[in-house]
This record gives C-alpha cells, structure tokens and sequence, in this order.
C-alpha cells in the first residue's frame, strides 16, 4: 500500500486490516481451543494486536462482534487441522510456512 492509501484508511487498506483482525481473533479463538488441552504449551493469547488495530481503524470498531464471529466460524470449520498443526508443533517444536500450508489450513479470509 502506498502511504497515502494507508493515511488516508483507503477502502483497499480497511479490508486488508478487517482480515487481519479475524485473523487475529482466529488465533485468540485457536488457542481457546488449545486450553481445553490439559498442560498444552501452545495455549497463549495476546490480543494486544487486536487492540492496536482497531485503535488506527476506528472506523472498524461497530465490526468487532461480527468480526469475532467469522473468526470462530473460521477455527470451528478448520478445528482438525488446528489441532493437526498444534501436534506437529507440540513433536517439533517449530514449523515452516510451508508445513503448515501442507496441512491444508485455509489461505486467506474473504470477508466484506
């Protein structure tokens, strides 16, 4: 994005960071999922991210609910790979993009 678009919130950039945030909110709602295990070291959450994003795009604030859920329709419909990835990480420990790609977790979010 050029600066303008990103000083100016263009639509293009607001999308961008519409994604961004219920990808973040998947990542909360996956290590939600991940505290149900017992002991599970991959069961962290920082939402401060989250926080920083709607505090530069306020315009996105009225969202945060419906962005919440497409977040945890998008963990609900891909639980199994979630959990196939947290085991994998669990026995490496660490993992390439393209191993978790491999596990076929969804590429993008289209969300309007």
């Amino acid at each position: 994005f050029s600066q303008r678009e990103i000083e100016e919130h263009a639509p293009v950039v607001v999308a961008c960071v519409r994604n961004h945030i219920i990808w973040l909110h998947a990542a909360a709602a996956a290590t939600m999922l991940l505290r149900e295990r017992d002991h599970d070291p991959l069961a962290q959450s920082d939402e401060s991210r989250i926080r920083l994003a709607l505090r530069d795009y306020p315009e996105l604030e009225p969202e945060t609910e419906g962005l919440l859920r497409a977040a945890e329709q998008l963990v609900a419909a891909h639980r199994a790979e979630i959990e196939k990835v947290a085991e994998a990480l669990i026995e490496r420990r660490s993992m390439t993009a393209d191993q978790v790609r491999a596990r076929k977790l969804p590429p993008s979010v289209h969300s309007s």
